[in-house]
Formats: structure tokens, C-alpha cells, sequence
């Protein structure tokens, strides 16, 4: 897998993230700017924990791609871990549409 760096995150598009936008019928900028609506601070922390989880980027990484601090990177990853740990339904149901997509096109 390519290093990320934050030149490359800066200078090109995001692959990972237009694909992942697109499978759950928001735009990525809605997952970039700074919109505090439960619908889309679910589908960010899904992204977040895809990108940790799936593809093995650090916090920072992804911290850099979505405009937010890596604390709140990890603070998603956890807290959509414990929801699929839980079994809730709404993030399963996402999580299952955006679980595939590889990260090794970003």
C-alpha cells in the first residue's frame, strides 16, 4: 500500500471516500464539512472506522482526509466498534453496504 502523506491527501482526490459517499447517498463534502446531523456524524464515523479498521490507516491519516482531529477519529472508530459489537441494526445495515470497498486506490 502506498504511504499516505499529507501532500498526497492534499493533492488528489480520495477514491476510498467519493466511493464510500456514494454507496450511502451523500455527497463527500457532506462528510468533510463540519455538519453535526446525526444521519451524516454516523456515516463520518463509519468512514473513520472503515479506513482503521479495513484498510489499516492510522488516526491521523484519516484525521487528515476528513478535516478532524485524530482524538476524534478514535472516538468514532470506538463508538461504531460498540454499536456493531451491540447489534445496532441502522449501523449494521450501513456498515454491510461500505464494509468491501478496498482501500488501496486512494
Amino acid at each position: 500500500m502506498k504511504a499516505i502523506t499529507e501532500e498526497l491527501l492534499v493533492n488528489s482526490e480520495n477514491k476510498v471516500l467519493i466511493e464510500f459517499a456514494k454507496r450511502l447517498g451523500v455527497s463527500p463534502m457532506q462528510i468533510i464539512e463540519q455538519n453535526r446531523k446525526s444521519s451524516i456524524t454516523d456515516i463520518r464515523h463509519l468512514y473513520c472506522t472503515l479506513r482503521r479498521q479495513c484498510h489499516g490507516a492510522t488516526y491521523s491519516d484519516t484525521a487528515l482526509e476528513i478535516s478532524r482531529s485524530p482524538a476524534t477519529v478514535k472516538y468514532a472508530v470506538a463508538r461504531i466498534t460498540d454499536l456493531l459489537r451491540m447489534g445496532d441494526k441502522k449501523i449494521t445495515a450501513l456498515w454491510d453496504k461500505v464494509k468491501d470497498i478496498p482501500g488501496f486506490y486512494l
